[in-house]
């Protein structure tokens, strides 16, 4: 959007008589002062209905009708947990997320692999395996450069 010298000059009266608005002879009006404080402090009242903060840090998000619904933010990560932190059913950190589960449609992926060992199912950019760690040495395979499926 291309504003025009009009605009500009327009935004810029509105600021200007903002700023004269709360200063009176060089001086922040202390009425303007007071309304913004107290605008601060009601927002802030308000958030605690919702948000605690604990002494060991961090913000805690209580639900409302469910007071064991609580989501944690710190520097470290996200938590949720729905019984008051008894447990934790999915936390978000730099390291990665953990969910025990999780609902929707993911994006795209290079690979996923499901299992330990060699007892595992994998998919990648060769295609679709099942029962060993190496694509080529999986008895169910089904690579996706040839279509091919071979089964030993």
């Amino acid at each position: 959007m291309l504003r025009d010298e009009r605009d500009i000059q327009t935004e810029l009266e509105k600021s200007k008589n903002t700023v004269e608005n709360l200063f009176s002879g060089g001086r922040i009006r202390t009425a303007a002062f007071e309304e913004f404080a107290r605008q601060a402090v009601h927002d802030i009242n308000n958030s605690k209905s919702e948000l605690i903060y604990p002494p060991e840090g961090g913000i805690v998000a209580q639900e409302k009708t469910n007071p064991l619904e609580q989501v944690r933010f710190t520097s470290k990560g996200i938590g949720i947990s729905t019984d008051a932190w008894n447990t934790v059913r999915a936390a978000l950190t730099a390291r990665g997320l953990v969910a025990e589960t999780v609902y929707g449609q993911f994006g795209s992926f290079v690979s996923m692999l499901i299992g330990s060992g060699n007892d595992v199912t994998q998919i990648n950019t060769h295609g679709i395996a099942a029962g060993h760690t190496e694509f080529d040495e999986a008895p169910f395979r089904v690579d996706m450069q040839s279509l091919s499926r071979a089964t030993t």
